[in-house]
């Protein structure tokens, strides 16, 4: 993301950042790219609908007919073309899975985290990563064809339109590739990050930005036609059905806007942040959001039809097919609901949240899970437990994992100060019960172990009672915290595990440049009883400095805040931090002290004090 940050602070002083470019040799046919399958992109279309009228999907007694394990989380969404799902995973790489056994056809190793869906046209994918490239693969054997590069991090899923791949970055452009050979045809840049995918829809690219704008740009010469703005952040992706434009952002309101002017129709609050594409089917909207709740709304009204609870936040896009309302949710869960009046039609339980959104064919569904299993779902399964959803240690392979409860079963507030004993290494992280609260490590050893690493005792009942295990004084650590210090690799791990969780769930960020340092923070209001916050520190400097962040505690009374490297004096709460030259850190914080209804107050600007050294 150091590219990202660094085009903030260039926009501030009046400058602007250009992303970078690296191809490789076609070896693809010029013949038209014609995107054909039941699911062959995010949101089964370049519209983004999430919506195949023709396609059939499971509607009772549903369970896993096949499982494939990855070895890290699966929170990218699936194509489905001929029979194979292709599919991309935080270790690194992209899958070729038959649809029919669950059986890999091939794997290509991206060698970063791919949290986007690809879009598969003709015999070639295509799909971004972390490490901020666009790969061309060919999909009958998974060779590479060509790469593009950008300038940050890829998080929004292409769109392919003719010989045209349309895609976002967090370098705050978004591109138009040619499908072919991988040249640049044109970029048109944005404020901020990119996290929003693509429709394109009629010669007209619809795209959200973390600037709080909706932007409609011409395809063929990538100029801006119309411009909407939301007053938010909207990493969320626009749909476009009938003539309008749908998008939500993290303002909580899904907003219905003319395809051809951008004037406003309508607007909805969904009461939490929206970070996925609505699904449009039968002149009804349907759309997840944070505050747990699926909603289905007249599309011309904006009137709510029905709305279910899902227990937990929904982040991703819904599918529709077959009457029935496909969602997954982070309350580790994938319902079926009827597309008429929400009743509930079944439900799969992973163990796990479920942030990849799902893709339906043939009468099934598939959809990957945080537990690293990709699943193919089919009615007559229903009474199969998915691997992923059972207690490990338990002495059960077959009894269900314990459902999350809502998060006031932390009221105390003692996730702040809780060890954590995970492969025989005790550790004190700030906000570590927050992971534990996501991730369900508080499942036996056994559990964190398969989660974290293999360790020498996991029998152990009792982790607040094990004693650490010695490191050998002649092995160096694998890590060390933000003071120098060492970290051993268990806590290294987790601590990385806890700050991506924060980040990627955080409902607002705020960034700023100051005396050659900028500052991000991510907040996260909704998941534990007080506001938790990612900060993200980068030095521009030429030389290493010693920096001090300085907030004002909203409230001295009751319970002091807790992380890595702050403190409070007085009334204030203070982090420090050496960094070299081009550094970027980043640190953690509870704040107890912010009652919810003040929340926004912690978004706003740090006071910053810069010695060198």
């Amino acid at each position: 993301m150091t590219s990202t940050r660094r085009q903030f602070l260039a926009s501030v002083a009046g400058a602007t950042a250009a992303g970078t470019l690296a191809t490789r040799g076609s070896g693809v046919s010029e013949a038209s790219r014609q995107t054909t399958g039941a699911w062959p992109m995010h949101g089964a279309d370049p519209a983004n609908t999430g919506y195949r009228p023709d396609a059939t999907g499971p509607k009772s007694d549903v369970g896993p007919a096949w499982e494939f394990e990855t070895d890290e989380p699966v929170t990218a969404g699936a194509a489905v073309v001929d029979g194979t799902v292709y599919v991309g995973s935080r270790d690194g790489n992209l899958y070729a899975i038959d649809a029919a056994a669950g059986t890999q056809a091939w794997r290509f190793d991206t060698g970063s985290d791919v949290r986007t869906t690809p879009a598969v046209a003709d015999d070639t994918l295509y799909v971004g990563a972390q490490d901020g490239v666009i790969y061309a693969v060919d999909t009958t054997a998974g060779n590479e064809e060509w790469r593009f590069g950008t300038g940050d991090a890829v998080m929004s899923s292409p769109a392919i339109v003719d010989e045209t791949v349309y895609v976002g970055s967090r370098d705050g452009n978004v591109y138009a590739i040619d499908a072919t050979d991988g040249t640049e045809r044109w970029r048109f840049e944005t404020e901020f990050w990119i996290e929003s995918s693509p429709a394109v829809v009629d010669g007209i690219l619809y795209t959200g930005s973390d600037d709080g704008t909706l932007y409609a740009i011409d395809t063929e010469e990538g100029e801006k036609l119309w411009q909407f703005e939301s007053g938010n952040r909207i990493p969320g992706s626009p749909t476009v059905a009938n003539g309008t434009v749908y998008i939500g952002g993290q303002d909580g309101f899904i907003y219905s806007l003319d395809a051809k002017s951008g004037e406003g129709g309508w607007r909805f609050n969904t009461d939490g942040a929206i970070t996925s594409s609505p699904a449009v089917a039968n002149g009804v909207v349907y759309v997840g959001s944070r505050s747990h709740q699926v909603y289905a709304l007249d599309a011309e009204e904006g009137e709510s039809l029905w709305s279910v609870d899902t227990g937990r936040q929904v982040s991703t896009s819904p599918a529709v097919a077959d009457g029935v309302v496909y969602v997954s949710s982070e309350s580790e869960q994938v319902f079926g609901y009827d597309a008429e009046d929400g009743n509930e039609l079944w439900s799969v339980n992973t163990g796990r949240p479920v942030e990849a959104a799902p893709a339906v064919d043939d009468g099934a569904v598939y959809v990957g899970s945080e537990n690293g299993y990709v699943y193919g779902l089919e009615e007559g399964f229903g009474s199969t437990i998915p691997t992923g959803a059972t207690a490990p240690g338990s002495g059960n392979d077959s009894a269900p994992a314990a459902q999350t409860d809502d998060p006031s079963l932390f009221d105390d507030l003692g996730y702040l100060a809780v060890p954590l004993g995970v492969a025989g290494v005790t550790t004190a992280v700030g906000g570590g019960y927050y992971y534990l609260y996501q991730s369900g490590v508080l499942d036996p050893v056994d559990s964190a172990s398969e989660t974290f690493g293999d360790g020498e005792d996991d029998t152990a009942d009792d982790k607040s009672n094990e004693e650490s295990e010695p490191e050998p004084e002649d092995e160096a650590p694998d890590d060390t915290d933000d003071s120098g210090d060492a970290m051993p690799p268990q806590q290294s791990q987790l601590w990385q595990l806890i700050v991506d969780d924060v980040t990627e769930r955080a409902a607002e960020s705020e960034t700023t440049a100051i005396q050659d340092f900028v500052v991000t923070k991510h907040l996260d209001r909704e998941t534990l009883s007080a506001p938790v916050l990612v900060y993200e520190i980068e030095s521009v400097r030429e030389e290493a400095a010693e920096v001090q962040l300085t907030e004002a505690l909203v409230t001295t009374d009751g319970e002091q805040p807790k992380g890595d490297n702050w403190h409070v004096e007085g009334e204030k709460l203070i982090y420090e931090a050496v960094l070299d030259p081009d550094e970027t850190v980043t640190t953690l914080v509870g704040r107890p002290d912010c009652p919810a209804d003040r929340a926004d107050d912690l978004l706003g600007k740090p006071t910053v004090s810069v010695q060198d050294i």
